[in-house]
């Protein structure tokens, strides 16, 4: 656990719709639910951010509301993991991995196609940033993780 406190964004604090913790890799995190509407380009979104404030470090772990109770402990270890884990050297895809290995094999039919859902917009969400060289690391850890989970997933069929 990083040596930070839990405390929301300033620019959250007045949109909190609830709060928990969740385990990770033996450690409590408290994670904040924020409104749905908040990011509708991106469904069940979720993400972990440190700041300083006050002279002390804190983190924002936070998702959406309407995420699924059971997906909630395996979207936010891949967060903290992923950025806990320097993108240069694959956290994302890593933290993908990772992720899919903790869930359980019952959930796992419903939860990839979840999962690559989630991927498809954040693709598309950074997409015309990608150059950004703010963005494009992001950006680069999103598409490999998406090709990973497109290449378990069955194309849908309408």
């Amino acid at each position: 656990m990083p040596t930070a406190t839990p405390k929301p964004s300033e620019w959250a604090r007045n949109i909190i719709e609830g709060e928990g913790q969740v385990l990770i890799d033996s450690d409590v995190y408290r994670y904040y639910e924020l409104p749905d509407e908040l990011v509708p380009d991106l469904p069940g979104f979720f993400g972990f951010k440190f700041f300083e404030e006050d002279g002390q470090e804190h983190y924002f772990l936070f998702l959406a509301k309407g995420v699924p109770a059971e997906y909630r402990k395996f979207l936010l270890a891949h967060e903290v993991r992923e950025k806990l884990d320097p993108e240069e050297h694959g956290g994302c895809k890593r933290a993908i991995e990772q992720e899919l290995a903790e869930v359980p094999q019952e959930l796992m039919a419903e939860y990839l196609p979840y999962r690559h859902r989630q991927f498809v917009a954040l693709e598309k969400y950074y997409a015309p940033q990608r150059e950004n060289p703010a963005i494009t690391s992001l950006y680069n850890g999103i598409a490999e993780s998406l090709a990973h989970l497109s290449r378990m997933v069955e194309p849908p069929t309408t």
